[in-house]
Order: C-alpha cells, then structure tokens, then sequence
C-alpha cells in the first residue's frame, strides 16, 4: 500500500489507524519530518511524547542494530500539505548493519507517519 493522503483519509474514515512509510516520492514532507524531530530533540524530549526500543540481531555474516524510536507530533507545526488526517505521530527507524567479515558498517534510516498516538502502542 502506498503512502498516500487519500489512502490515509480513507483509513480513518473507517475508525482504523495507520502506519505509512515515506518514500522519495515524499522527500518534502520526509524533510519538514526531520526538521521537527530535530527541533525536538534539541529543546529536550520528555518521556509522554516519545518512547524507543532497540533490537540486536546476529546471522548471515552480519550484526545488525536496529533502533524504533516514536514521537508524537505537533501537526501545527508542519505544512498546511502535510497536515495529514489522523497524523499523530511519526516513527524513524534507523539500522546498522556490520559485515562481520569485511568489517564494513551500512547505516540506513527509515520514516513513517502513524496514526496511533500512545507511545509504546506498536
């Protein structure tokens, strides 16, 4: 399933929630995202409106790191166009991979815009 507004309009009208991830084709709405989560970050998350857990996994040659952390947002803060219906909070995933053989470190981050506000509700 894309991630697209109608879709997520869509979901809510029918009393759902959803989880969407952002692709390049959002990279506008990934950036104001990013900004938000930065700014947050630096006046200081308090602990009900964030929450994160971390997964270490080892196999197939690699140690991989995986760190979900969730934060509620403050949706007058964004674009009037990534004003989303439902959007209550946005989830960034962000992976390190180590290659046990070669030593070489892959990092990757990943967003989604949710619709479910409680931290800890994954």
């Amino acid at each position: 399933m894309g991630c697209q507004e109608k879709i997520a309009q869509q979901i809510i009208q029918q009393k759902a929630d959803f989880i969407l991830a952002l692709k390049s084709n959002h990279s506008g709405m990934q950036a104001e995202l990013e900004a938000w989560w930065h700014k947050v970050e630096r006046e200081g998350v308090t602990n009900e409106n964030f929450d994160t857990y971390t997964d270490i996994s080892s196999g197939h040659g690699r140690i991989e790191t995986r760190n979900c952390q969730q934060m509620l947002i403050d949706c007058s803060w964004l674009a009037k166009d990534y004003r989303w219906t439902g959007l209550k909070s946005i989830v960034k995933i962000s992976s390190e991979t180590l290659e046990k053989t070669t030593g070489k470190i892959t990092k990757e981050e990943r967003w989604y815009i949710r619709s479910l506000r409680t931290p800890g509700s994954w």
